[in-house]
């Protein structure tokens, strides 16, 4: 091909697109064009100090050329609808702007800073901001995040979510003293406002910069706060989806059917992921695990509780882990995060006209499968209530919701009448107080809750890391909160398709028609077949003996479930409206059953609870003070019997050695008067002492050894020893005369002849022949009972063999 045949080919395209040209950004000599490699982490101030630079909260790049691209519409050749659909989506930043909240020891918490400054400007949010942003015993802490919602018509028409990040610091640590500060101590709130419920992402950051701002010394350099606003909108957004880039339209020639349904197909898809990245920012700084570990078979209690829509008050310390708690729970119902508009108060129904039944389903679309299951559950909207962090100011909006989730740091609260709370979660002592015991009965777990439960909190158990507990310990799908989430999804999709089956069944009057089958060998017989119920099966008429009404089966799969908790359920307006806005046959997409019917037993539901029963007794953590005390009674007692045990040994010792040398002194004074005997003997006519003898008699002396006293102890000794030797040999005598009478007795009763005086008469008097008689004889001496004096002596007097 030449040179001019390829610029022909080029000058006549195919595909009709826009310049590339126009895709280009320009720069404006109004407006500096913004430049990646040079954004800003850190700002000179005026006083020619500069502020710290903030980690992790640049610019990326894509944001960055999303944000020029829509800073300059006019330039790029772009219509008059691009440039205010870009505009719209603008006006709905994410970030609604930052506010500085002090604390001031004479008028109360007020706020001090805010951009933009449209926020200082209205009254409803400055009236009730502060109460919100520095909750009661924050001083108790060094650093606590609060969550909250609030209602500003001007600000935003639906709810806006708070979070905020209190601090405190000493006045001795400020640069730069103001007027205001009074006392030693100055605390202080940094609160960011945002469209949706997106605390995860902020929460890191907001920390961080508090810090900044604090340790700058100067509240008065709010420089740092408007980079936050800017870097922190400019990330949301890009995570969320909503900043789009400046992609041209391209128009295709020769548009067919199918290419239009590929374009549809493809932009459902993009819809579905932005649905998903969505989702997943919202889910962000929640931790199902900590919830379930914490509560265990609890969890499936607060989460019936809130479907039921009941009054419950979360109470607690600190405000950082009671918001996380409710938010946590909040996250188990579908979707439901992403339903939080009318929360903020309980005149706000927005999205009750807003529910549509789905027309159509795509299976492989969890966001299309949602949508035709009717969730999320509308729980907040029409007299509910949601606020994770609730003040003294705002008990008169509780008192007048009908139901309604807020969590409190103040006992006040539990003492209010009017608040008619249903049940209170204390976070303390880890237990449901319940006000009405027979709301406890419905929602008390049924065999199969409790099996389910069992399974889910065992996954949490074995993959439970104390390091990270927001992490499972083997870093799998398995135990981690997404998959927590699946796991309740499934339940409350199961439960629902279990009541729409029977509200199906129960309200289909329409008798099916009769079905009959032909038999193969007589043509002209029919066998007539009873109808089919809607599961297929034939619906056989009763016995006219039996009792049991006719018509198709009630409460299938309810039992389960809880009939009480079902029954209550029904009478709830999120369930009205979701009755009103799903199909009556959506039962046949999701099985209409328990996901645990059919799997237990007595015996191990007994063992459930057995195993409940013991986590709430909460011995590990009521004994701990005792084990701790008993450990250190044991350690000490130890120590003590060591030291006594060793004192007993010496002690022991010591009267061994003492014991030993008396005995070495009795033998030496023994054998000197021993040698002093042999010397006066006369039979051996020495009547001299040797000099020997009487120097050691003199040394014995002097030693103070009584030689006398040694040998009258000894002879003492030794005549107990032979009193003692002679009655024992008399108890022995006596004991083997006594056996020999008895034998002799047993012989007698047998009819055995004896004749012990012949027997010893012949026997031979040989020692041989003495050793070998029988022992019997050998040891039967005949001792007369009572022998007369004279026989006595005659026996003494006879010669012995």
């Amino acid at each position: 091909m030449s040179k001019e045949e390829a610029e022909n080919v080029k000058a006549a395209p195919s595909i009709e697109a826009v310049p590339a040209d126009a895709t280009k950004p320009t720069s404006s000599p109004v407006m500096p064009a913004l430049d990646s490699s040079a954004t800003a982490t850190s700002s000179t101030l005026p006083s020619g100090t500069t502020t710290p630079a903030l980690p992790d909260l640049t610019m990326p790049d894509k944001v960055v050329e999303a944000l020029r691209s829509t800073s300059f519409s006019a330039s790029n050749g772009l219509s008059a609808t691009d440039t205010d659909a870009k505009d719209k989506n603008a006006d709905k930043a994410v970030i609604l702007g930052i506010a500085v909240v002090d604390f001031n020891h004479l008028v109360g918490p007020q706020v001090e800073y805010a951009h933009p400054k449209e926020l200082a400007e209205d009254e409803e949010l400055c009236g009730k901001l502060p109460f919100l942003a520095l909750p009661d015993g924050s001083h108790l802490s060094d650093e606590d995040f609060c969550y909250f919602h609030i209602v500003s018509k001007t600000l935003h028409p639906a709810t806006v979510f708070g979070i905020s990040c209190n601090r405190q610091i000493a006045s001795s640590q400020l640069a730069v003293r103001g007027k205001e500060v009074t006392r030693s101590t100055v605390q202080k709130a940094v609160v960011v406002l945002a469209r949706d419920p997106v605390f995860g992402p902020i929460k890191e950051k907001l920390g961080v910069v508090t810090r900044a701002f604090f340790a700058q010394g100067d509240f008065g350099d709010t420089d740092i706060l408007i980079e936050f606003h800017a870097t922190l909108e400019a990330g949301l957004r890009a995570a969320k989806g909503t900043i789009r880039t400046n992609e041209s339209p391209v128009a295709v020639s020769g548009d067919t059917a199918g290419e239009q349904e590929g374009a549809e197909a493809k932009k459902a898809s993009k819809a579905s992921d932005r649905h998903d990245e969505r989702e997943a920012v919202m889910y962000m700084g929640t931790s199902l695990r900590e919830l379930i570990f914490k509560w265990r078979f609890k969890t499936l209690m607060l989460l019936k509780l809130l479907l039921l829509q009941k009054k419950i008050m979360f109470f607690g310390y600190p405000v950082e882990r009671l918001c996380t708690y409710q938010y946590s729970l909040v996250s188990l119902v579908p979707d439901l995060m992403l339903a939080l508009e009318d929360s903020g108060s309980p005149t706000m129904d927005r999205q009750s006209s807003k529910r549509k039944r789905a027309e159509s389903l795509k299976t492989s679309d969890r966001k299309s499968l949602l949508r035709f299951m009717g969730l999320p559950l509308h729980l907040f909207g029409q007299g509910a209530f949601f606020q994770p962090y609730l003040p003294l100011q705002q008990i008169d909006v509780a008192s007048k919701a009908e139901s309604y989730l807020v969590g409190t740091t103040n006992s006040i609260f539990r003492q209010q009448k009017e608040m008619a709370v249903d049940v209170v979660v204390d976070l303390e002592q880890t237990t449901l107080e319940f006000i009405d015991p027979r709301l406890q009965h419905i929602v008390s777990l049924t065999a199969a809750d409790r099996k389910w439960m069992d399974e889910v909190v065992n996954v949490v158990l074995e993959t439970w890391n104390a390091a990270d507990p927001s992490r499972p310990s083997t870093m799998q799908y398995s135990g981690s909160d997404d998959y927590l989430r699946a796991k309740f999804e499934e339940y409350i999709c199961a439960m629902l398709s279990t009541v729409k089956y029977n509200e199906h069944i129960g309200t289909s009057t329409e008798a099916p028609p009769k079905s009959t089958i032909s038999t193969p060998n007589l043509a002209s017989s029919s066998v007539v077949l009873p109808p089919l119920d809607t599961a297929g099966q034939q619906n056989y008429p009763p016995s006219t003996s039996s009792s049991t009404p006719a018509g198709p089966p009630r409460d299938v799969g309810i039992e389960a479930f809880g009939a009480d908790f079902v029954q209550a359920l029904k009478l709830t307006k999120a369930y009205a409206l979701w009755d009103a806005t799903t199909d009556p046959m959506l039962c046949d997409i999701v099985p209409h059953k328990h996901p645990c019917e059919g799997r237990t037993s007595t015996l191990e539901d007994v063992s459930l609870r057995l195993t409940a029963g013991f986590h709430d007794l909460h011995l590990d953590e009521q004994l701990g003070p005792t084990r701790e005390a008993l450990g250190n009674a044991w350690q000490q007692g130890s120590q003590t019997a060591w030291k006594l045990a060793n004192k007993w040994g010496n002690d022991l010792a010591k009267f061994r050695r003492d014991q030993i040398a008396k005995a070495a002194e009795a033998r030496e004074g023994s054998g000197q008067a021993a040698a002093a005997a042999d010397v006066h003997s006369p039979e051996k006519g020495i009547h001299h002492v040797s000099s020997s003898t009487t120097s050691g008699g003199a040394a014995a002396g002097k030693e103070g050894i009584n030689t006398a006293e040694v040998m009258a102890s000894a002879q003492a000794l030794q005549a107990q020893a032979q009193a003692a030797a002679a009655q024992a040999g008399t108890h022995v005598r006596q004991a083997l005369g006594n056996f020999g009478t008895f034998w002799s007795a047993r012989q007698k009763a047998w009819g055995t002849p004896q004749a012990p005086s012949s027997t010893a008469q012949a026997a031979p008097t040989t020692p041989a022949a003495e050793t070998s008689q029988s022992p019997v004889h050998a040891y039967q001496p005949r001792i007369p009972k009572s022998p007369p004096k004279g026989e006595e002596q005659a026996d003494a007097q006879k010669p012995t063999s």
